[in-house]
C-alpha cells in the first residue's frame, strides 16, 4: 500500500509496486450528462414552477432530479484518476471506484495531443483516450515506467 494521499485507500498495490505518477482524467461524460439531462430537467422544472398551480409539485420534483443528476455527474468526474506504477497503469473511475489495470508490458503505444493521451494495447479496439490537463507529463511517466520495466 502506498502512502500517497491522492491514491484511494481501497487500492492495494502488489509487493514492490510503487506509484510513479497520479493524474486526474476525464472521458467527457460530465458535459454530456449536464447538457443532455441536468439542464433540460432544470429548464422544465423552472417552467413548471413558474406556471404554478397543479404542476408546481412536478416542477419541484424535476428540479430535485436535475440537482441530483448534476451532483452525481460532478462527483463521478472528480473521482477519476490515472495512476502510473512501476508495473501497471491503473485507471480508477467514478463513485464505484472501478479499477482497470493495464500491465506496462501490454502497452504498445502512447501518443499525446494537447490535453489528450492515447494508450493502445494492441489493436485499435484496445485503445483508451484520456482527457488530462498534464497530458505530456502523464505520457512521459508512462513511457519512463515502460522503459524501466523492459
Amino acid at each position: 500500500m502506498t502512502s500517497d494521499p491522492s491514491i484511494p485507500a481501497h487500492l492495494t498495490l502488489a509487493l514492490g509496486e510503487e506509484v510513479v505518477h497520479v493524474s486526474p482524467w476525464s472521458k467527457g461524460g460530465v458535459v454530456a450528462q449536464v447538457l443532455l439531462l441536468a439542464l433540460p430537467l432544470a429548464g422544465l422544472s423552472l417552467l413548471l414552477i413558474a406556471k404554478g398551480g397543479e404542476v408546481l409539485g412536478v416542477g419541484i420534483v424535476f428540479g430535485v432530479l436535475a440537482a441530483i443528476t448534476y451532483t452525481l455527474a460532478y462527483l463521478s468526474w472528480q473521482k477519476r484518476l490515472a495512476v502510473v506504477t512501476t508495473r501497471n497503469v491503473l485507471f480508477i473511475a467514478g463513485l464505484s471506484k472501478t479499477v482497470r489495470a493495464i500491465p506496462l508490458e501490454q502497452i504498445s503505444q502512447v501518443t499525446v495531443a494537447p490535453g489528450l493521451v492515447t494508450v493502445r494495447t494492441g489493436s485499435i479496439l484496445n485503445t483508451l483516450l484520456l482527457r488530462v490537463t498534464d497530458a505530456e507529463v502523464l505520457a512521459e511517466k508512462i513511457e519512463q515506467a515502460r522503459q524501466v520495466r523492459t
